[in-house]
């Protein structure tokens, strides 16, 4: 994904999940022929849809934190239990708030978050918590 890429994403999402092409191209400085290029990129990739004259982000599957290789089984089944069953519910959660829900240290509560921040960078979704 690339950085303008990113940037359409977050504006997207900083307009409460939708923004028109010229709110968009206003923002970024550029044209609107390229705002709908970056947007028409985006869509192919089925990262974002339009509708209603606006792009809005699409709801993607949520992975769950058994995809973590940072966790171990009863770590899973804690933060599953406690309401952080998904990569985003990790990747947006404070370290001092996970260190909390099975007492970890702070070592392996970063390197928990960390590792599904990086798995969510991957498909451009760092606007969750940016």
């Amino acid at each position: 994904m690339t950085s303008n890429e990113k940037e359409v994403l977050k504006i997207i999402w900083q307009n409460r999940g939708g923004a028109s092409i010229s709110k968009i191209a206003n923002e970024l400085k550029i044209s609107t022929d390229y705002s709908r290029l970056i947007c028409g990129s985006l869509i192919k990739n089925g990262v974002i849809k339009f509708s209603e004259g606006q792009y809005k982000v699409t709801k993607p599957k949520k992975k769950t934190v058994t995809k973590l290789y940072s966790l171990t089984p009863k770590l899973t089944k804690v933060l599953k239990q406690k309401r952080f069953g998904t990569l985003e519910d990790v990747a947006t959660i404070s370290v001092s708030r996970l260190m909390e829900v099975e007492d970890l240290e702070l070592k392996k509560a970063a390197e928990i978050i960390n590792e599904a921040r990086d798995k969510l960078r991957k498909e451009g979704r760092e606007y969750l918590w940016e």
